[in-house]
């Protein structure tokens, strides 16, 4: 749970750089491949990342420019990746300007329970972060480069100056 905006801030910019590294390497041809029956694509993945960003965001209280579920997802990671910097944008300043430190551990009504404020920041991180994840298998199995976030991903390591991985 954040219990500062500028640490939540500090954070966001990071998560919202690491998320941009993994929406770069994704090529539109194969937003809409579906490897298995109970896995979603990656397109679907990366646009419910995007839309997730204003959806949590407002459900709070908050309001915050930005694509709805009900939107088309484009068919072109250039046009999400455009939805994605001007979603994380308007959150930003919103959430700056709107919601103060004191004001973190005040609870809102979320999907049913109250969640504090600060635990709205986390989750909002901790999403992208799993779906991440999972975007990172679906690329590997498509050929894709997966980058690497929190030290080298498999295909950095040789420029890490670390053995090939098993």
């Amino acid at each position: 749970m954040y219990n500062s905006i500028e640490s939540f801030s500090q954070d966001f910019e990071h998560e919202k750089n690491s998320t941009l590294k993994y929406f770069k390497n994704i090529t539109d041809d194969v937003l809409e491949n579906k490897l298995h029956e109970n896995v979603r694509t990656i397109g679907w993945l990366s646009w419910h990342i995007i839309v997730t960003i204003s959806e949590m965001t407002n459900t709070a209280g908050l309001k915050v420019a930005g694509p709805a579920d009900e939107n088309v997802q484009p068919n072109s990671m250039q046009a999400m990746v455009a939805q994605y910097l001007s979603s994380c944008e308007s959150a930003i300043k919103e959430i700056q300007n709107t919601w103060t430190d004191a004001q973190l551990d005040d609870e809102v009504s979320m999907y049913g329970q109250q969640w504090k404020k600060g635990v709205v920041l986390s989750a909002l991180l901790f999403h992208q972060t799993h779906h991440r994840g999972q975007l990172s298998i679906l690329m590997r199995l498509q050929g894709l480069k997966v980058p690497g976030i929190i030290g080298p991903a498999k295909e950095e390591w040789g420029a890490w100056g670390m053995p090939t991985a098993k």
